[in-house]
């Protein structure tokens, strides 16, 4: 019977073992998907956005080459002057670039390469989002309009344009693509090009995989490099980096104060006094914060006394709508954070915080070096918790920062998203910026993942 009943308890263990393994794999796949999806959405191409049921795959990007012949076009404009026939070969040139990105949804760019006499007189790359973010007309108001633009286009491009092809000179041949398979990207493509007719002359195309066009999303939430060096601009970067004066200031901020707070109610302040403070800071957190984003607002315009709703009386004060101080200042002190240092300090041995007394040291000087070197767990523990819940905060910065330049990046993504306007936004730039907006909690969380367990132990954190 023993040996039996011992077989039956192994056996029953292992079922809870790989059933426990099969729920932590379920687990693990949900909480992955939205990352993963964000990836797949911020790589996808503009059609991947409509599609139903939406794509689940990360694919290479499709960029269209295209071979253009301008043999037949200038010797059917030899009338023209040199400049005319110049500006004309740019147009035609430029409308290659740019027509088989506004037929199909699919591409992410475009690969001209324009010839004369078989010698190459230009060749262009042109992103899609480059052409939607900055210079809609030229993808969504016909070639025409482009023709009479192509200077600029050449100019914005960066593309050189070699007119000594003309004259005779040899440069490099140009390739020559083959017919497209049937039921191909290439092939679809090729006839919504040859029906649009918007390109004269001989062609011929190919569609090509692009690793480096598949983080154009990226590319199109970032924004070109001025906006990097130039933070007077509402954009990504300045975003990105209000997000993190915001998040690191309160840290700063609310660590300080909870700390000094948390070493008050353990170690200075008697026990009956300590328990009536607790109570009080325990039912600030029972206050819904909406409550509170009223008066704190019209604190904040009026700094430190508030307006008075309803009458013309108005006190001395600052305002401080759209500054880092009215996102910071509310956060300064927490309940949760203060009440997480008390239990730590408890925790610490009496006869440390004696010994030190008996040396002769202050309290300013007990904290600052026995009860600080010895809280880096829960330092770590709060400023993940903080990091994070700040990161993703939304409504109190969008209330006290109308300006676009003191936006975070939540309130970009709101914005990016389409939320609010007549549009529904662009897909794959909010995805981008989703994206983007991810890694800094991911990586603070991977610095301080090995003081977390720990911190949450020492701190009588129970789940």
């Amino acid at each position: 019977m023993p040996i039996i009943s011992e077989v039956v308890h192994n056996r029953q263990n292992r079922i809870a073992r790989v059933f426990v393994y099969i729920l932590a794999t379920i687990w693990l796949v949900a909480m992955l998907f939205p990352l993963y999806y964000t990836i797949v959405m911020a790589t996808a191409p503009r059609a991947a956005t409509i599609e139903v049921p939406p794509r689940l795959n990360i694919s290479l990007a499709k960029v269209a080459y295209i071979s253009l012949d301008l043999t037949p076009f200038v010797k059917n404009h030899l009338d023209l002057s040199a400049d005319d026939l110049e500006n004309a070969i740019k147009g035609e040139i430029a409308v290659a670039a740019t027509r088989p990105l506004f037929l199909d949804r699919e591409l992410a760019a475009t690969h001209v390469i324009a010839s004369f006499n078989g010698q190459v007189i230009a060749e262009a790359e042109v992103p899609q989002w480059l052409l939607t973010k900055y210079y809609p007309q030229w993808i969504n108001q016909g070639a025409d309009r482009l023709r009479k633009e192509a200077n600029a286009f050449f100019e914005y491009f960066n593309i050189p344009f070699n007119s000594q092809v003309l004259g005779g000179a040899v440069t490099k041949s140009a390739p020559w693509y083959a017919v497209p398979k049937s039921g191909s990207l290439t092939e679809r493509v090729y006839n919504e090009v040859k029906g649009d007719g918007s390109i004269q002359g001989d062609w011929s195309l190919t569609i090509k995989n692009s690793l480096n066009h598949m983080f154009d999303g990226l590319r199109q939430a970032i924004g070109p490099k001025e906006l990097w060096t130039n933070f007077a601009k509402g954009s990504v970067p300045r975003w990105f980096i209000n997000s993190l004066i915001y998040a690191f200031g309160v840290i700063i901020a609310q660590l300080s104060v909870s700390a000094l707070a948390g070493y008050a109610l353990s170690r200075l302040w008697s026990r009956r006094f300590s328990y009536v403070l607790e109570l009080f800071f325990l039912a600030t957190l029972m206050l819904p914060a909406i409550l509170l984003f009223l008066p704190m607002v019209l604190m904040m315009q009026n700094f430190p006394f508030p307006t008075i709703p309803f009458t013309a009386a108005k006190l001395p004060g600052v305002n401080l709508m759209n500054t880092y101080w009215a996102m910071i200042l509310p956060h300064t002190a927490w309940a949760f954070s203060i009440l997480l240092f008390r239990g730590f300090f408890d925790q610490l041995p009496d006869e440390l915080f004696q010994a030190a007394r008996i040396d002769g040291a202050n309290e300013l000087d007990i904290f600052l070096r026995i009860a600080f070197p010895l809280s880096g767990p829960v330092f770590a523990t709060m400023t993940i918790f903080t990091f994070l819940a700040i990161w993703s905060e939304f409504l109190w910065p969008y209330l006290v920062a109308s300006k676009q330049v003191m936006w975070t990046m939540s309130i970009g993504l709101f914005s990016a998203s389409g939320a609010g306007g007549g549009t529904g936004g662009d897909p794959t730039l909010s995805m981008s910026m989703a994206l983007i907006a991810a890694l800094p909690p991911l990586l603070i969380f991977l610095f301080f993942q090995r003081y977390l367990v720990r911190g949450i132990s020492l701190t009588g954190i129970k789940g």
